[in-house]
């Protein structure tokens, strides 16, 4: 028979534990870290917070059309807030709003408190911002929806099928 000291059973023990934790660890921590080159959100009205994005908001200035799963605006302006993880450079916004003749603007909040707007001209759109000179608070981008000219009788929508795109 073969004599095993038991030193050194417990240092071959000892070791794959080790080894286990630390890859246990490494693929935590792996995960945790955002290497992405992109990351894609999609807007759903029927949750105004969700773990990454929270908008439009104050709920009380739109209306759920739950058989569209669209938003109509009651009054504006209307606020989003989405999480970056890193610094991105780039931000696509793109979707649907259906209008008439109402002014549309679309704006990205900028470090020194301004707003970046774009005038939203067709039902569908797409528009990238520079995020060199964005106000991130907290990880977070401020959106703003502006609708100026509303009144009562205005019927502006949100469609479902809104993307934020955040690229590197």
């Amino acid at each position: 028979m073969i004599r095993v000291n038991k030193f050194i059973l417990v240092a071959i023990f000892r070791s794959i534990w080790l080894i286990v934790a630390a890859a246990i660890v490494l693929y935590i921590i792996g995960q945790a870290i955002v290497t992405d080159r992109e990351i894609v959100y999609q807007i759903d009205n029927t949750d105004s917070i969700t773990r990454d994005i929270t908008g439009w908001y104050p709920e009380q200035r739109t209306i759920f059309l739950e058989e569209e799963h669209s938003l109509q605006l009651r009054s504006e302006p209307l606020y989003m807030q989405v999480y970056t993880p890193i610094d991105f450079k780039t931000l696509k916004v793109a979707g649907d709003i259906y209008f008439k003749s109402e002014t549309v603007r679309l704006g990205l909040k900028q470090e020194d408190g301004s707003w970046e707007y774009r005038d939203v001209t067709s039902e569908n759109f797409m528009f990238e911002y520079d995020l060199s000179q964005a106000q991130v608070k907290k990880n977070k981008l401020e959106l703003i929806l502006s609708v100026p000219d509303l009144t009562a009788t205005s019927t502006v929508t949100l469609s479902n099928n809104w993307i934020l795109s955040l690229e590197r």
